[in-house]
């Protein structure tokens, strides 16, 4: 059937813009849907790892607190009397508020008489300090999990969420430590942390209008649930096994699912606190995200509805007259989607309608023009301040030894170190110097924290250290000069672990000093490893007037020294790198040489990570000291 030109134009111009107009309606509603989903998932991932790095933060601490207790105890061969005991956990509550409780219980008799119980608990009550002794046989700790388990183990862990009833008397979790002395277990050393105020805080944060965040234990318990009647009673696994089962693999994610309390569409996001096994979770109701695109859209169809039906009158109307302006506007058009923004359209019409369109139209690029250069500005002040970190980087490292071998003219002297921060700076380092002719001093340190906090603290720490070092000296008395320095400075409550000896380049004996670090390993011939366990004293900036004694020890074929995030690397399975994976890698490397011994553990990190991002700073430090080689003394240092 032939059809009029009027009517062919009609039937094309109008079929054609309802046709476009439904496709971009549909697009632009997809991608606006995207957008609110992407823009969620940003906002979720903030919200919870803010809290999860905030939760970590208070359990990895309250695990030190613990294990400085038990350190405590073992570095006593006589024992404490009960009244020091009372002091020693009354001040661990007093300067740790993050925490509840401090218990230290013990094994029968151990303690002197011939008590069966006997575990002195300082703990938190209305925000005051107080004491107590645990233990009956009413409250029979011997059969409880934290004391049990830490004992089998011979390990420091995390126990499941329980209501202490006896003890603090409210729902806590603890951090049991065994106390070994000479091979003799003697008790374990725990440190409780109260979830009712940890859960109450995160339950109370606003998602929308009715989302909510939860919180489970690794066996899927609920801690912390808006139907209260479920917390420690309920199991995530009865509500949604496919979200149970997501948690279970300890990694953040963020599915769309049903949410666990009224079985509606959901998106939720969950992370891991590493260490406990615990998991946060935070649910957006799908129709509440999604309520502003949906109006969005029912809106842009009546629009778009009337528009069309205004369209096709005039296009009735004017279909004559339009034709030419429209061809025109047609070319212009198609100039500008080739890229040329600066060119405006240009229609020859009397039109007012085609006239407004033109106007319009040279409006939109003018806005996406700005909107364009705004976007190149946004993305030179991105490249400005990553150019500023990396100067940062530069600078950090510039103060670190970077040149091996770093004394040519000593070579009875084997070193080589790395470091490798977690983000573009970091709170590791390590540094090495000669304090006289055949004394020669090595550092390496932690600060808490990471980023740029970290690093200044670290520089100001590193040069404390160095700066005191070369006056002589123990290294103990090193240590207590800086500590004291350290509790001077407002550093927002920043620690700083360091390992600090000096080797006699005659006798090859070494003079150290642990305050809180990593204890370091001790190559003898034969690849057999020795771990330098002994605790100096606490990490430095922490407690004013602490003591740091100065041990000693033969340097044997070599030392190796390296910082936590060595052994706290993770891979994709949420497994850690430990000290398995540590001594395996230096024992396979073929007779101690300290470039080979570094490189060694860096790749095998490297490759147990499988491509993972880095989650704390690495540092590694090793020295040899040929004997073999007679010594070179210079004339000046």
């Amino acid at each position: 059937m032939k059809l009029s030109l009027r009517a062919r134009m009609i039937l094309l111009i109008w079929g054609s813009t309802m046709l476009l107009f439904a496709a971009l309606l549909y697009i632009g509603f997809r991608v606006a849907r995207n957008d609110e989903i992407c823009d969620l998932q940003e906002n979720a991932e903030n919200l919870t790892g803010f809290y999860s790095l905030k939760f970590e933060s208070l359990f990895t601490t309250s695990a030190q607190i613990s294990r400085m207790n038990a350190i405590f105890m073992e570095s006593c061969p006589g024992g404490r009397t009960p009244e020091e005991l009372k002091k020693f956990l009354m001040k661990v509550v007093e300067l740790n508020p993050l925490i509840y409780g401090s218990c230290l219980a013990f094994e029968p008799e151990v303690m002197g008489g011939k008590k069966k119980y006997f575990a002195p608990y300082g703990f938190r009550r209305l925000n005051t300090p107080a004491y107590a002794v645990l233990g009956s046989p009413a409250y029979d700790y011997f059969g409880m999990d934290w004391y049990q388990k830490p004992k089998a183990a011979l390990k420091g862990m995390w126990m499941e969420p329980y209501f202490d009833r006896g003890g603090g008397n409210i729902v806590m979790t603890t951090y049991s430590v065994p106390i070994v002395r000479n091979g003799r277990f003697l008790g374990v050393s725990t440190v409780d942390i109260s979830l009712m105020e940890l859960t109450d805080a995160f339950s109370r944060v606003r998602i929308l209008e009715s989302g909510y965040g939860f919180i489970v234990s690794g066996r899927g318990v609920f801690l912390s649930f808006p139907d209260k009647k479920l917390v420690l009673s309920g199991n995530i696994r009865s509500f949604n096994p496919e979200l149970a089962g997501k948690m279970a693999e300890g990694t953040a994610f963020f599915m769309e699912t049903l949410d666990p309390l009224r079985g509606e569409k959901a998106w939720i996001i969950s992370s891991p606190i590493r260490e406990t096994g615990f998991s946060l979770a935070v649910v957006y109701p799908e129709k509440e995200v999604l309520a502003g695109v949906n109006a969005l859209q029912r809106s842009a169809q009546l629009l778009g509805l009337f528009g069309l039906l205004l369209l096709l009158v005039l296009v009735i109307y004017l279909s004559n007259s339009i034709t030419k302006p429209i061809t025109e506007l047609v070319e212009s058009v198609q100039r500008v989607a080739r890229g040329e923004l600066d060119k405006k359209l240009s229609v020859r019409t009397r039109t007012k309608e085609v006239l407004t369109l033109q106007k319009a139209f040279n409006k939109m690029m003018e806005d996406l023009k700005k909107h364009l250069e705004e976007l190149r500005r946004a993305a030179a002040e991105k490249q400005k301040r990553e150019s500023e970190l990396s100067s940062a980087r530069q600078i950090q490292l510039s103060g670190i030894p970077q040149k091996f071998p770093p004394f040519p003219d000593r070579p009875e002297l084997d070193i080589f170190a790395r470091t490798l921060p977690a983000r573009e700076v970091g709170g590791d380092f390590y540094d090495f110097f000669f304090i006289d002719r055949n004394r020669f001093g090595f550092v390496i340190g932690d600060a808490s924290g990471k980023g740029m906090p970290a690093a200044i603290f670290m520089s100001v720490s590193r040069a404390f250290i160095k700066a005191i070092a070369l006056q002589g000296g123990e290294p103990g008395q090193c240590l207590e000069r800086v500590n004291d320095l350290l509790c001077r400075e407002e550093s927002e409550e920043m620690f700083i672990t360091v390992f600090f000896g000096i080797l006699d380049m005659v006798s090859g004996e070494v003079l150290y000093c642990n305050g809180g670090h990593t204890p370091p390993y001790k190559v003898e011939k034969g690849g057999l490893l020795t771990a330098l366990e002994e605790v100096s004293g606490p990490a430095l900036g922490v407690c004013p007037g602490a003591q740091y004694s100065t041990l000693r020890t033969a340097v044997g074929e070599g030392l190796f020294l390296y910082s936590d995030g060595v052994t706290e690397a993770w891979n994709a399975k949420g497994e850690m790198f430990g000290l398995g994976h540590l001594t395996k890698a230096l024992r396979d490397a073929r007779g101690f040489c300290p470039e080979r011994a570094v490189h060694r553990v860096l790749k095998e990190v490297e490759q147990f990570a499988e491509g993972g991002a880095q989650s704390d700073d690495i540092t590694v430090l090793a020295i040899r000291l040929n004997k073999e080689t007679p010594p070179h003394v210079p004339e000046k240092i």
